[in-house]
């Protein structure tokens, strides 16, 4: 436990009130309103550095950050932790930015503009922030050139001719790997990967949208652009990275209107259960999460060539699972570590093929409750980092994987249901930590019908916590 995780276990009596630039300058900020009745001063800070150096121009806390923040400032300033001077540290991005706090001499609300607050004192939250500094624009190294024109190559094949491409998003058969390109020196494949989502079927964009609505429940939409721009500074791609965000947005509020097949529209609105009269909001919040997705999608691709690989595996997961579905990686990038795939081996390997796939359709058509908060994380941690497991014939027989077909296909589904049924396992072994006591045994209670024993299995720590090699 550190510190102040006891805070969790407390409910705050104040309110966070935070105030939204309505002119997009990033002039955001936040104060709490409710302190001054214990006699405190409230507490009030920007979202964009007040200090130092760097401005922010393109860096900010969230609303939601800016709230958590305060909060737990909240709780050390009732707890006699916190006094005008202090000053600390906290990193953000992967670790790759530090943000350098300070808490200033109390003013007055007004001064703030924290209106709402009254005629208290308040104390200002003010810092700096600390990051790799803008390079210039190069070009790309000669090894990462060649294998974006062979990945090129291979997307312009795909989607080269695609019809369905919106207007500035056409591909060139001829690609122009120039650092000054709109974004980047990556460009083209920016451009070609963005057909995966121009591209995509009914039952494509519904893996999409169900794979992004996951991530934005239960992680972050936004993390994985967030440390693209930082991976970009270095890079010179800064204007590139800009670029990004606002063609991702501007291209998907025009989906279902210059991009999106009629019929696929019409699927992933079935899916999603939307009534005639409701068409135009659901359309909107769609924009929305595909503006999103698309964004965190792009901008990692325009620094794959020097980032981190479970960056990549963070930004394209949501997209690639989508099109791809049924619990299967895309790459080995999104496997498991071995300790956690042997442990999947070891608890097949006891069990018959009729077993296996009870679990599975078990694991399938389970739902409510807990269950379908559950099967969700499972889909964004499964989307976001490297723990699926690997294609069913790494971990079951060819002889195994018929027969288990065959049980499943007399219920009417397939195979596909025992990869998933893997993969959840997997998810949570991996990351047992993020799964409370109850998801892990509704799992265990689920895949009883064919596999018991399962809560001791993935209660069981791992040793030694060995990673695998991407």
């Amino acid at each position: 436990m550190n510190e102040h995780e006891h805070d969790n276990q407390r409910h705050p009596f104040w309110t966070v009130m935070s105030i939204f630039d309505p002119d997009g300058q990033g002039g955001d900020f936040a104060y709490t309103v409710g302190l001054a009745e214990r006699g405190l001063p409230e507490l009030h800070m920007w979202a964009r550095p007040t200090s130092g150096h760097d401005p922010g121009d393109d860096w900010k806390f969230s609303m939601r950050d800016s709230g958590q923040i305060l909060n737990g400032l909240a709780w050390r300033l009732l707890d006699g932790e916190l006094a005008v001077g202090d000053t600390w540290s906290e990193q953000y991005d992967a670790n790759l930015v530090t943000a350098d706090f300070r808490v200033d001499p109390p003013e007055p609300a007004e001064s703030l503009e924290a209106y709402q607050a009254g005629d208290v004192s308040v104390l200002p939250i003010r810092w700096s922030l600390e990051r790799p500094p803008a390079g210039p624009l190069l070009q790309m190294a000669a090894d990462a050139r060649a294998e974006a024109e062979d990945e090129y190559a291979r997307l312009f094949s795909i989607f080269g001719r695609f019809a369905q491409l919106p207007k500035g998003w056409e591909l060139s058969p001829v690609a122009d790997w120039s650092p000054h390109g709109l974004f980047g020196p990556r460009t083209p494949l920016v451009r070609a990967r963005a057909g995966f989502m121009f591209a995509a079927d009914g039952p494509a964009l519904i893996g999409m949208v169900s794979k992004l609505l996951a991530v934005r429940a239960h992680d972050s939409l936004s993390f994985g652009a967030t440390i693209a721009n930082t991976d970009a500074r270095p890079l010179g791609r800064v204007a590139a990275m800009h670029a990004i965000e606002e063609a991702a947005h501007h291209v998907a509020d025009e989906f279902a209107i210059t991009w999106g097949e009629p019929q696929g529209v019409d699927e992933l609105l079935a899916w999603m259960a939307v009534h005639p009269g409701e068409r135009e909001e659901a359309l909107a919040e769609v924009r929305h999460l595909l503006g999103e997705g698309l964004h965190m999608f792009l901008a990692v691709e325009a620094v794959r060539d020097a980032c981190d690989p479970a960056l990549l595996v963070r930004g394209h997961g949501p997209v690639m699972q989508g099109y791809i579905g049924n619990g299967l990686p895309p790459t080995d990038a999104w496997v498991a570590y071995e300790t956690v795939t042997a442990e999947l081996r070891r608890v097949v390997a006891q069990r018959s093929e009729s077993e296996l796939a009870a679990a599975a359709l078990a694991w399938r058509v389970a739902s409510g409750g807990v269950i379908d908060e559950l099967a969700m994380k499972v889909d964004a941690l499964a989307a976001t980092t490297a723990s699926m497991a690997p294609h069913l014939n790494d971990w079951l027989s060819g002889e195994a994987i018929d027969t288990i077909h065959e049980r499943l296909q007399a219920e009417g589904h397939g195979v596909a249901l025992a990869q998933e049924w893997g993969t959840a396992f997997c998810v949570l072994l991996s990351h047992r930590r993020r799964f409370a006591e109850e998801e892990v045994a509704a799992f265990a209670e689920i895949s009883a019908v064919g596999v018991p024993g399962l809560e001791t299995v993935l209660n069981r720590p791992l040793d030694p916590p060995a990673r695998r090699a991407v």
